[in-house]
């Protein structure tokens, strides 16, 4: 599991208290002042400006640190769409009823339910402790590792499995929740916990793996590779309208290559696009093709 320490967040953090204890110290002193007002007016606009000037130069400091110590050099977006797979069928770690915006994370790391995206939003210390998918894990109170995965998932078991209106256009599985279910750890939070060797529906033996689609937007193809340490692998910066990532966690018998693709790639892929919403094929919007590893060579 990382030990992340997300540089934005504990100088956020460290600005936060710095604001409390100046706010608590301003109602100390403008109390005072006016307790002895007929005596010591004067102290108000010194103590005001003298707290001001620190409140101001500490939140300076911070900004400079962040840019300075960040490889970022500054904040950036970084983004990627995210599926979840569980013997075959896709899950939800949050409720997706009634059309409600959930997020799971922190602030600056999250996973978004209304369109599957994992967004990482500030500044980057190091990559490793701030833009990894085992950063974002860490972030939900879970982990993940190469063998094993622990993600919270919603209070109502009647949410763990994806909704049909919000999947697409891959094939789902015989997954059930009373199946489900052997796999989550409940006190207050359920907790989905996958080790490797646990068995599916069908008897198979399942693998945690990540696969992950990269697009090469300059030739309009794209690749799937197979990440053997998920919890090291970096989520890349990205335009908030241009996709190039898709993350697909899967627990299923081993394998090199996954069925499963997300939604934005789908939808403009020369072959599967009608499958994953395009009810016309439209050279416009169905432009991608997949490359393997050997065509590439």
């Amino acid at each position: 599991m990382h030990l992340a320490s997300s540089l934005d967040v504990n100088i956020s953090a460290t600005i936060r208290d710095v604001l409390l204890i100046g706010v608590a110290l301003l109602i100390v002193i403008l109390l005072y002042v006016w307790l002895h007002r007929h005596s010591v007016r004067p102290i108000y606009f010194y103590a005001i400006s003298s707290l001001s000037f620190v409140i101001l130069t500490v939140i300076a400091i911070a900004t400079v640190v962040l840019h300075s110590q960040s490889v970022s050099l500054g904040r950036q977006h970084r983004q990627a769409n995210i599926e979840f797979w569980v013997c075959g069928t896709e899950i939800s770690p949050l409720s997706r009823r009634h059309g409600l915006i959930n997020k799971l994370g922190d602030s600056s790391f999250y996973y978004r339910s209304v369109d599957k995206q994992l967004t990482r939003s500030g500044y980057v210390l190091t990559e490793s402790a701030d833009a990894s998918l085992g950063a974002f894990f860490q972030a939900t109170g879970g982990s993940i590792q190469s063998d094993n995965m622990v993600l919270p998932l919603s209070s109502n078991e009647a949410d763990w499995l994806m909704p049909a209106q919000w999947q697409d256009g891959d094939p789902q599985g015989n997954m059930t929740t009373e199946f489900l279910q052997r796999y989550v750890q409940s006190s207050r939070q359920s907790w989905l916990e996958l080790s490797d060797g646990l068995r599916c529906p069908d008897g198979s033996s399942g693998k945690l793996q990540l696969f992950v689609y990269e697009i090469n937007h300059d030739d309009q193809t794209y690749q799937q590779r197979k990440v053997e340490r998920p919890d090291n692998f970096i989520i890349e910066q990205a335009s908030r309208n241009n996709p190039s990532q898709c993350l697909i966690i899967e627990f299923s018998e081993s394998k090199e290559r996954t069925n499963k693709l997300c939604q934005p790639i789908g939808i403009r892929d020369s072959l599967r696009c009608s499958e994953f919403g395009i009810e016309k094929f439209n050279e416009n919007v169905c432009y991608l093709e997949e490359v393997t590893v050997e065509e590439q060579e």
